[in-house]
């Protein structure tokens, strides 16, 4: 048996519950900004974060995390993915990396 998907929330009842049944479990956490300024850090030139590039142009990274309101520091996989944006100029694009909180972009020095 499995739990997945949405439920939860990252909700720690519920994460206990499945951590008492030893259930393996995943869910989605919100994009909140406890959770954003609690994973800032691996954007964060010298953060020594190894993201692995992953399928369709994402890439991921595991670590632990503890929010609050968790009783302890609990596995997580962050991924992030390059944005498109569209140019007024005939069909050209940029592409620009998705930026969590206090992440710096190399390529132009700015958040």
């Amino acid at each position: 048996m499995f739990i997945g998907g949405d439920i939860g929330r990252g909700n720690e009842q519920m994460m206990l519950g499945a951590e008492h049944r030893q259930l393996p479990y995943m869910v989605n956490l919100p994009q909140i900004r406890n959770v954003s300024r609690k994973t800032s850090w691996l954007a964060k030139p010298g953060s020594e974060a190894e993201w692995k590039s992953t399928e369709q142009g994402w890439e991921s990274l595991g670590t632990t995390l503890r929010l609050d309101g968790w009783t302890r520091d609990r596995r997580v996989i962050v991924s992030r993915t390059k944005l498109r944006e569209e140019k007024a100029e005939a069909g050209s694009t940029v592409e620009k990396r998705l930026s969590l909180p206090g992440m710096i972009d190399e390529r132009c020095g700015r958040d």
